[in-house]
């Protein structure tokens, strides 16, 4: 696990980006879920033609690698 290989000290084995936002109305944040799942729906697609596109003939080919996007919304409770 990337979380676990990274307390060990292990280096570039993954990496994790996050943005926190705060003082958004509702409609600010139902419009930037909706353009973070656009983005992510295009960034997977585009990664998906890059792996089928002679990433897996490789000689090395026994890796693997997890790409995901995460959005969560919640009412700030320190407002």
């Amino acid at each position: 696990m990337a979380a676990v290989d990274h307390l060990l000290g292990y280096r570039d084995r993954g990496f994790e980006r996050g943005a926190h936002y705060r003082g958004l109305s509702a409609a600010a944040v139902s419009a930037l879920q909706a353009r973070a799942a656009e983005l992510a729906a295009k960034t997977l697609q585009t990664l998906e033609r890059d792996a089928g596109a002679g990433a897996r003939s490789a000689d090395d080919a026994g890796r693997r690698l997890t790409v995901g996007v995460y959005v969560y919304a919640e009412h700030d409770r320190q407002r």
